[in-house]
């Protein structure tokens, strides 16, 4: 891993300006769609505003579940896809600790994961790593029910005709006469 990137930055961290960690202001989402196949089919990127806490910013459930339902369908509507899971990947450091991470990264580097929505922490940060923490969202497709065709209602069908019942006092006679009935008081 080339870090040369890093060698102005620590000559910086060793003078007396160096930047405190600070909140982050908004986090990366990247929602990642599966197919059936086991095969990404296609990555949306949005960046999203995180509300502070005292010691943290955070990323609301409320806001989270509104993220999911939104990215439940792809551009087709024939597709769906299931939320599985979250995994949050960020470097949490001090500014004085930059010359410690080139040498071990894993005691800053943090990755999580997550099966159900909640609320996620990202605490202070070097303001060099914000744009590199972020949050992945994992949708696999959904299997398509077919529904299955009613045999009792089919469209082709024409409707039959029912037999027509008719009600009177009278009823009707064998031999042509009309039998009165009795009406009891």
């Amino acid at each position: 891993m080339d870090t040369s990137w890093l060698d102005p930055i620590l000559t910086e961290t060793q003078s007396m300006t160096c930047p405190k960690s600070t909140l982050m202001d908004s986090v990366s989402i990247s929602c990642i769609f599966v197919n059936d196949k086991r095969e990404i089919i296609h990555v949306k990127k949005e960046v999203i505003p995180l509300d502070h806490n005292h010691d943290s910013a955070v990323l609301s459930e409320g806001r989270l579940l509104e993220i999911i339902q939104r990215n439940r369908c792809l551009d087709d509507k024939h597709k769906r896809y299931a939320f599985d899971s979250m995994k949050q990947f960020t470097i949490t450091m001090e500014a004085n600790f930059l010359t410690d991470f080139i040498h071990n990264t894993d005691n800053h580097i943090t990755q999580k994961t997550f099966t159900i929505p909640q609320n996620i922490n990202f605490p202070r940060s070097v303001f060099l790593y914000h744009d590199i923490n972020c949050l992945w969202l994992l949708f696999y497709e959904m299997e398509r029910v077919i529904e299955p065709k009613s045999i009792l209602k089919q469209a082709h069908v024409k409707k039959r005709v029912t037999k027509k019942v008719r009600i009177s006092d009278s009823l009707p006679s064998r031999y042509g006469t009309v039998n009165k009935t009795k009406r009891q008081k």
